[in-house]
């Protein structure tokens, strides 16, 4: 069986995908996709962006259901953003774009590869340094 494909030629290879450097960060929100966790919660796919090198990597973000583990993170995120995240709300990704904060990236190792992650507990508005940050 065979299928007709386009590889982007300006795209980079592999080999030479840039992660986003290791550090305190600002970030902008350069895209968002919704999607649903494992456990079939509300999750979002953020691309950030690094202001200083450009540099892109992705971070999800899951609203968890109230009184379960993890159920603040989700709301952290929309009060970093300046979102509205008491009460009865509606989530708006969208409204993300262009959007910053300021977090730690860290670099993991899974399977083989490296990929730049967020230190969760450094999310914090852009207009701030994480050690002014109260969380």
């Amino acid at each position: 069986m065979s299928k007709q494909f386009y590889i982007d030629p300006t795209e980079p290879d592999q080999g030479e995908f840039k992660l986003v450097p290791e550090g305190e960060r600002v970030l902008s929100v350069v895209g968002v996709k919704e999607r649903q966790s494992k456990n079939e919660d509300y999750m979002v796919e953020v691309a950030l962006q690094d202001a200083l090198t450009k540099t892109t990597m992705r971070h999800w973000v899951t609203f968890v259901p109230e009184g379960m583990p993890g159920h603040g993170i989700g709301k952290h995120w929309l009060k970093t953003l300046g979102e509205p995240f008491e009460g009865e709300i509606l989530i708006e990704p969208e409204n993300w774009r262009s959007k910053s904060i300021r977090a730690v990236v860290i670099h993991e190792e899974k399977n083989g590869k490296t990929f730049a992650a967020l230190d969760i507990g450094t999310i914090s508005p852009a207009e701030t340094s994480n050690e002014e940050a109260p969380f």
